[in-house]
């Protein structure tokens, strides 16, 4: 019964978190288009001479878009990896300081390992390799997702043997 109940609370507040964030993503965004729109009004006739219709609405469209997809999806997936994040950790020290000092210390370890192979594949000190290409970043992060897959998979294997 009180699983039952937890489980009804955690369906409405998700029900209800869905109704808040999509009635705050659509005033948001109903400001930034007429924002927008009379910024365009204010625009010279000779930013319309050099730039093509479509071009000018693409621009609009796309940023529009970006700005749905952060209000909408980035900043509440943010506050939500915060507040789990948040949990687990206090939940951890709450069980084990220990073990959670030994998770931390593997988190930072495995953090460096990371740095180090992506500045020796790429041959790019860290900060030129934010900068770079997406392409290139996609690629250390598949190399590097292979890497991990490859280790933990080991891992688990041995682990399950034993």
């Amino acid at each position: 019964l009180i699983m039952a109940t937890i489980y009804a609370i955690g369906i409405a507040s998700a029900f209800i978190y869905t109704r808040i964030m999509a009635s705050v993503s659509q005033g948001f965004l109903n400001i930034m288009r007429k924002k927008t729109y009379e910024h365009m009004e204010k625009l010279p006739i000779s930013y319309f001479d050099r730039n093509t219709h479509g071009d000018i609405m693409s621009v609009y469209t796309n940023d529009t878009d970006a700005l749905r997809q952060l209000v909408s999806q980035s900043i509440p997936q943010l506050f939500n990896s915060i507040i789990s994040i948040s949990s687990v950790f206090f939940a951890m020290v709450s069980i084990s300081i220990y073990l959670t000092i030994f998770v931390l210390f593997t988190v930072f370890i495995m953090m460096f390992l990371c740095i180090l192979a992506t500045m020796r594949l790429s041959g790019l000190p860290i900060l030129l390799i934010a900068e770079a290409s997406p392409n290139i970043v996609s690629m250390l992060l598949m190399l590097l997702s292979d890497m991990f897959s490859v280790v933990f998979a080991t891992l688990f294997s041995s682990i399950s043997i034993a």
